[in-house]
């Protein structure tokens, strides 16, 4: 039976119908191809968005969950499910506005870095009373992550390559000042 090893619980405001989830390995911005308008869910390495239902400047709550193992689906009503398969080189992900250009919330450790499963649900209720009298649209999502299906030795020879490299590049440093 799958354990859940950890979780984050936010609130995130919502930027172009979307907001992102990012690994600590992403070296530069992600790049979505957004060649399916409307999907839940879009995977690159190091990098996840999910879109809203919602207009920009409102917020969606969030629930992100680490697991050992495949999850069961959660209790209540879900409007929308998404599952993908990605590549996290560093395995700490962290929510972000789009527009945000910081992290929001606390981080969640997934474990080692490799190929991960992620699970995206979406929630959605139009037309809340709040407690000033106002109606109001609210969403939530639970995103789950749990090891993928396939070992993870291709991120090990990555990492082991990038070591080579850096190690070249001292041994070429130290060599340049020898000579100097």
């Amino acid at each position: 039976m799958a354990k859940m090893h950890g979780s984050v619980e936010t609130t995130i405001g919502i930027s172009h119908g979307l907001f992102e989830i990012w690994s600590r390995g992403l070296v530069e911005p992600p790049c979505f191809s957004f060649a399916e308008p409307g999907l839940l869910l879009h995977c690159v390495d190091d990098a996840i968005a999910l879109t809203s239902k919602l207009a920009s400047g409102q917020r969606s709550a969030v629930r992100l969950e680490a697991w050992d193992a495949e999850p069961p689906h959660p209790h209540g009503t879900w409007d929308e499910q998404a599952e993908a398969e990605m590549v996290l080189t560093l395995a700490t992900v962290e929510l972000f506005g789009v527009t945000a250009g910081h992290p929001t919330g606390d981080p969640l450790e997934l474990g080692l870095p490799g190929r991960y499963q992620v699970r995206a649900f979406r929630s959605r209720s139009e037309g809340l009373v709040s407690g000033d009298g106002s109606t109001q649209d609210t969403e939530r999502f639970l995103v789950q992550f749990w090891p993928g299906r396939r070992l993870t030795a291709d991120i090990g020879q990555r990492l082991a390559e990038a070591t080579d490299v850096h190690d070249q590049i001292r041994q070429w440093a130290r060599q340049r000042e020898s000579r100097s």
